[in-house]
């Protein structure tokens, strides 16, 4: 499964209203959406459902790792971060 599938995929699992809303904006930005959402989606279970507080750091260390591989030369290693490497250029965010 490729990274923009996944998001999309993970995001309609959620259960979430979001998705529905997503699907109102043009294609480029749903995709977009879909790849922020699903990585605070991740973020967030990775805190919520950790097992215990060192659990919890190293799964929020290895986030943190793969958002800076994001913005530096290194290649992304899970999907949800895959997707954000064009964020900031087709989105306009500032680095």
């Amino acid at each position: 499964m490729n990274a923009a599938r996944f998001v999309s995929r993970l995001t309609r699992k959620s259960r979430s209203n979001f998705f529905y809303a997503f699907l109102l904006l043009p294609r480029a930005q749903r995709e977009a959406i879909f790849a922020v959402y699903a990585f605070c989606r991740l973020v967030d279970d990775a805190v919520d459902e950790g097992v215990d507080r060192a659990a919890q750091r190293r799964e929020l260390a290895r986030w943190r790792e793969e958002i800076a591989r994001v913005f530096g030369p290194e290649p992304t290693t899970h999907p949800a971060a895959a997707v954000q490497v064009p964020l900031p250029s087709c989105c306009g965010l500032a680095l």
